[in-house]
């Protein structure tokens, strides 16, 4: 049933690849657009809501 947006999807990321700029991976940390996130403390306060322990 969603294997055409599966074609689709694998379309758009093989066509705009060519496009896709590489960067080191130094470079790219020190990079002023590049922002560390965390979501593991995210991600453990919300187990409670999908989990059914009690």
């Amino acid at each position: 049933m969603t294997a055409w947006i599966e074609v689709a999807a694998n379309g758009l990321l093989e066509s705009e690849l060519n496009r896709a700029l590489r960067v080191a991976v130094v470079k790219a940390l020190h990079a002023t657009t590049t922002n560390p996130q965390v979501f593991l403390n995210a991600y453990v306060s919300d187990l409670g809501n999908v989990s059914t322990w009690t």
